[in-house]
């Protein structure tokens, strides 16, 4: 069995280059999701993680937007998946993410900081939200996980 960097020395020996994704709602395991548990299957758990960020309920999902004084933390997990591996076009329509047509889509894919559990930052993919969040609640403590009581 290969250790954890050794499954990335492989997949950058093999010519995959990944990129972290971090996913904070119905994509979590405990929703048992098909897509999250492709995720888990066909990426690298990387464990949890933070964004800064705030977090609102939308009924059957939470919606994720950017928290602009960078006080308020989004939890959620992160995951090395290969760059050009096919879940990205699954999770980006899962999402409503239309990278050639941003202005309409309902989530946008964008590169923000992550904090691992032991405390690094990264760079990860997250989707925020495009369309208001007015009449939505916050999800106090940014955990859906939470919320749902999951």
């Amino acid at each position: 069995m290969l250790s954890l960097s050794g499954f990335l020395l492989s997949l950058l020996l093999n010519g995959f280059l990944v990129m972290l994704l971090f996913v904070y709602g119905t994509l979590r395991p405990c929703f048992g999701h098909p897509l999250g548990r492709a995720l888990r299957k066909q990426a690298l758990d990387r464990g949890i993680g933070t964004v800064a960020g705030r977090l609102f309920d939308c009924g059957d999902y939470p919606v994720a937007v950017p928290d602009p004084m960078n006080r308020e933390l989004i939890q959620g997990e992160l995951y090395d998946l290969a760059i050009g591996h096919a879940l990205w076009a699954e999770l980006d329509e899962y999402e409503d993410f239309r990278p050639q047509s941003v202005s309409q889509s309902l989530f946008e894919r964008v590169q923000v900081v992550a904090m691992d559990a032991m405390g690094t930052r990264r760079i990860a993919e997250i989707y925020w939200y495009r369309a208001s969040i007015s009449g939505l609640g916050q999800i106090e403590g940014g955990d859906y996980l939470a919320f749902c009581r999951c």
